[in-house]
């Protein structure tokens, strides 16, 4: 099942980083630990080019970040099951305990101070109708009240920017919370503005913050 696959990729990886490379890298100590701690199995190359359905990590909000490792540790954060059964945060959960609570600052702070990834293309390219349209459906329905114009600039710590994450994950999300697969922290604020959309809005809206630069 993919779900082992990851896990056990991510051991072999911890454990095929030699002690002398991690003891001579001058990177800063959150990019070592998410390396040798197998961050990037399913983020990818410095939070960058996350495999899959995982999301880009680079640039988000630091407290957001830190929120949502601990409550994928502690059970909160769940989510709707993928393709092999198991709920998308399972893999995360299996791993996540092997970072301390300083390291895991680590990893944050570093990852929110590195620059975010560039958009990914999408095939077939969108119309400029159907970015046009997910701009306006972003304000129009309330969004850009805590995440800001164009997903670039969260009303608060604690919010992530929307802006250039991949779209098969954001339509994952606004769907779990719409339909309470996913009910931790502030995504209570949300979830009667989510119901509110149809299927195509939602596509709409994801479109165009997938497709917005940071």
């Amino acid at each position: 099942m993919r779900l082992t696959y990851i896990i056990r990729l991510s051991i072999l990886l911890m454990a095929a980083t030699p002690l002398t490379s991690r003891a001579q890298d001058d990177s800063p100590p959150g990019q070592i630990l998410f390396n040798t701690k197998s961050c990037n199995a399913c983020h990818g190359k410095d939070g960058k080019k996350a495999i899959l359905a995982f999301p880009n990590l680079a640039g988000n909000d630091k407290t957001y970040l830190l929120t949502q490792v601990h409550e994928i540790r502690d059970g909160q954060r769940v989510g709707s099951n993928d393709d092999t059964g198991n709920p998308r945060t399972a893999g995360m959960k299996a791993v996540v305990h092997l970072l301390s609570e300083e390291e895991l600052g680590q990893v944050t702070d570093w990852l929110s101070s590195s620059p975010a990834a560039k958009p990914i293309a999408l095939d077939p390219p969108p119309s400029v109708e159907m970015l046009a349209k997910g701009k306006e459906l972003f304000a129009s329905k309330g969004c850009i009240a805590c995440h800001g114009e164009a997903g670039k600039k969260p009303l608060m710590p604690g919010y992530p920017f929307l802006a250039s994450q991949k779209k098969e994950y954001l339509m994952n999300q606004v769907n779990d919370i719409k339909s309470g697969a996913r009910s931790n922290g502030l995504t209570m604020v949300m979830k009667p503005i989510t119901e509110a959309l149809t299927a195509e809005e939602i596509d709409q809206i994801t479109t165009y913050l997938s497709q917005e630069p940071r």
